[in-house]
C-alpha cells in the first residue's frame, strides 16, 4: 500500500469517517474515543514521517553514491555550471557545494557569500568585502550613555 493512500485512510478515520462509505461513525463507535483518535493521529505522524524518509531516497537528502560523486566531480571539472549539475543530480546548489567541499575539490572560505561561485577566469576572487559607508555603519549594540537613550 502507498503511504499516501494509508494516509487517507487513516486520516479518515481519525475524522470519524468510514473511509470507504464516507459516513460519520455512530459516537458509541471505537472510532470515536479520545484514545482511539489520538492513536490514529500518532499513527498519521508516523506515517508523514515514512513518506518524508522514502521521498529522500529519490530527492534532494538522499546519500550521496560513489558514481555520483565521481560523477558531480567529472562534471565540476568540465566547468559544467553547478545549477546544471544540480538539476541533473536532484539536488540543490547548496547541496552541490557542501559535497565539492566535502571531497576536497573547493574551499568555502575561497568563495565570499553564502551561494559560492568558482572564479570565472580562473583568478581568486576578491578576499575582501565591501566596505560600508560611514553614514551608514553603527555600533552592532549600545554602550554606555546610548543606554539612556533608548526609546524604552
Amino acid at each position: 500500500m502507498e503511504p499516501d493512500r494509508a494516509i487517507e485512510i487513516v486520516q479518515s478515520l481519525a475524522d470519524g469517517v468510514d473511509p470507504y462509505s464516507g459516513e460519520r461513525f455512530p459516537s458509541d463507535s471505537p472510532y470515536q474515543q479520545a484514545d482511539t483518535v489520538r492513536a490514529l493521529h500518532l499513527a498519521l505522524e508516523g506515517l508523514a514521517k515514512l513518506k518524508r524518509s522514502t521521498a529522500r531516497k529519490t530527492g534532494p537528502g538522499r546519500p550521496w553514491s560513489e558514481d555520483e560523486e565521481k560523477d558531480l566531480l567529472r562534471k565540476f571539472d568540465g566547468k559544467v555550471d553547478v545549477e546544471e549539475i544540480a538539476k541533473e543530480h536532484e539536488r540543490t546548489k547548496g547541496a552541490i557545494w557542501a559535497r565539492l567541499e566535502k571531497l576536497g575539490r573547493i574551499q568555502r572560505k575561497d568563495f565570499p557569500g553564502s551561494t559560492p561561485h568558482p572564479p570565472r577566469s580562473g583568478a581568486a576572487p576578491d578576499p575582501t568585502p565591501p566596505q560600508q559607508s560611514d553614514a551608514t555603519s553603527r555600533p552592532a549594540t549600545p554602550s554606555g550613555n546610548d543606554l539612556d537613550n533608548l526609546p524604552f
